[in-house]
């Protein structure tokens, strides 16, 4: 991204992650989430602030460093909480080997069947 971007209610992006929040929500909000969003004066930013708040529960320590892994399905889901959003996830496209990918045709499949 290059640079920051007005999502409207939703505030300004300041980041790649902002960005992909705004783009996957803003869709899906009606009227009333639209007020509900601006009276509570949510924005993206506190949105990244209530998941990364979220992802310390999870965090892994090493020193002065620590690390934390989070599913996509968990980071939606807290999108979801802050914004009060139902957002249902589409499964990412599955890109499988060239060579799992190419099916048999049915004649082929058929024919091998057959062939004694």
């Amino acid at each position: 991204m290059s640079g920051k971007k007005d999502h409207g209610v939703l505030g300004t992006s300041n980041n790649v992650l902002e960005e992909e929040i705004a783009e996957r929500i803003a869709p899906l909000l009606t009227e009333s989430d639209i007020e509900r969003i601006s009276e509570k004066k949510l924005t993206l930013n506190g949105c990244m602030e209530y998941c990364m708040k979220n992802g310390h529960k999870y965090e892994v320590r090493k020193d002065k460093n620590g690390v934390a892994m989070i599913s996509p399905e968990q980071h939606w889901k807290w999108v979801s909480e802050y914004f009060g959003v139902d957002i249902r996830l589409v499964p990412e496209s599955i890109n499988l080997p060239e060579e799992q990918a190419e099916q048999e045709s049915v004649d082929d499949t058929l024919s091998a069947l057959l062939d004694f």
